[in-house]
């Protein structure tokens, strides 16, 4: 199998994954594996940044089309890798009785803004700024704190809306780990795309 990493440049680490390349590996033989196999790398890939130099937050865009490639882009001053990410709140207990993302889950709101509930554990949202939000029940601070079985589901289900609303869902699938990665509600939520139809609710 060939993986092509790239150096440390200009503060961006690009992690590409092409599935031509995971196809021809025998191990690989649903779609299913190769999410598995290919957000198993981009969690390594995070953990060999770490190591080198830690950040306060990280920016993470992937690309579906044609082939999956990651990129995690460091954000914010250098950090010790015993520190949590930027922003992350202290108390984590007490945040999660004030998280809307938790009573989102809760309470599955009659809000018309709820797009879609998946029977594995995690639903979808729109924001007020379009974006097409899948965030899981259970409460995880960011993208890298989730178990790897966990985050297969949550891409599933962010590719699956992608698929679903191919014509209006556009732009990358991204996570942002840390108030200097620009989060701003520390439960994750992965960002599958922008919305460009005003009708997508009725669909």
């Amino acid at each position: 199998m060939t993986v092509f990493f790239g150096d440390f440049v200009a503060g961006i680490v690009p992690l590409n994954f092409c599935l031509k390349y995971l196809q021809a590996n025998s191990v690989v033989s649903t779609e299913e594996d190769k999410i598995r196999l290919f957000l198993k790398r981009l969690n390594i890939d995070f953990l060999k940044q770490e190591k080198v130099k830690a950040f306060a937050g990280y920016h993470v865009k992937i690309e579906t089309f044609p082939s999956f490639k990651a990129s995690i882009i460091p954000c914010g001053i250098e950090r010790k890798m015993s520190e949590p990410l930027s922003g992350m709140p202290k108390d984590e207990s007490a945040y999660i009785k004030t998280c809307c993302f938790c009573e989102y889950a809760v309470k599955i709101s009659p809000d018309p803004r709820i797009m879609q509930k998946f029977k594995n554990g995690s639903l979808s949202v729109t924001s007020l700024s379009n974006q097409v939000l899948v965030i899981p029940e259970k409460h995880y601070p960011h993208w890298f704190t989730i178990p790897l079985e966990t985050q297969v589901k949550l891409f599933q289900n962010m590719l699956a809306l992608r698929k679903a609303h191919s014509s209006e869902i556009k732009g990358p699938i991204e996570f942002h780990c840390g108030a200097a990665g620009g989060q701003t509600v520390f439960h994750f939520h992965g960002r599958t795309g922008v919305y460009i139809a005003r009708n997508l609710h009725a669909t």
